[in-house]
């Protein structure tokens, strides 16, 4: 059930760096390693069930900044991580299905502005408080099929935690999407 990177985001992020290679942005080889770095962490890092947080949260972090450069610059992105990252154990690639639907659903330049907020509270002891939240577009949405990652994320949930041990939401209200998933760290 363990998630995959989507071969899409693979070659929508080599075409992104091609672009800026092409204009000579000195931008090209930070994102080069940090494409490596997900790569590597994929096949490698996220074979065990449970990995270092801070190696999760260091997926995230390159994840993110890849997709920045996928996005105008009038998306407001907001990313934080509040409290110690503690020296605990995630099943990994957890919080990538939900921030990849983020960018992937959540610019539908509606009129209104455009948003992505991605926040990792860890300041109650002992757990993880994640929340993604972006506005979409209800007519963007019509007709297409649900994807399968928020599922395998459900699945690989109550395959590797006792329900006690998590909490997930995932709610559409009112043009917003927004998923909180509260985690007990071991």
């Amino acid at each position: 059930l363990k998630g995959q990177l989507n071969p899409h985001f693979l070659f929508n992020s080599l075409n992104n760096i091609y672009s800026l290679a092409l204009v000579q942005s000195e931008k090209v080889p930070e994102l080069i390693l940090r494409l490596s770095d997900l790569m590597r962490h994929i096949i490698y890092e996220s074979k065990e069930n449970f990995i270092p947080l801070e190696k999760e949260l260091g997926f995230v972090n390159n994840f993110i900044a890849l997709q920045r450069i996928r996005v105008n610059e009038q998306v407001r992105i907001t990313y934080e991580i509040t409290g110690e990252i503690p020296s605990a154990r995630i099943a990994p690639l957890l919080f990538e299905p939900f921030i990849d639907n983020a960018f992937k659903h959540g610019m539908p330049h509606s009129g209104e502005p455009d948003f992505i907020q991605i926040r990792f509270d860890l300041t109650t002891h002992g757990a993880l408080h994640l929340q993604v939240k972006n506005n979409y577009s209800e007519m963007y949405l019509q007709g297409k099929k649900p994807g399968i990652g928020i599922s395998n994320v459900k699945q690989r949930l109550n395959y590797l935690y006792t329900s006690s041990n998590y909490q997930l939401s995932v709610e559409k209200e009112k043009g917003i999407f927004d998923v909180q998933l509260r985690l007990k760290l071991m």
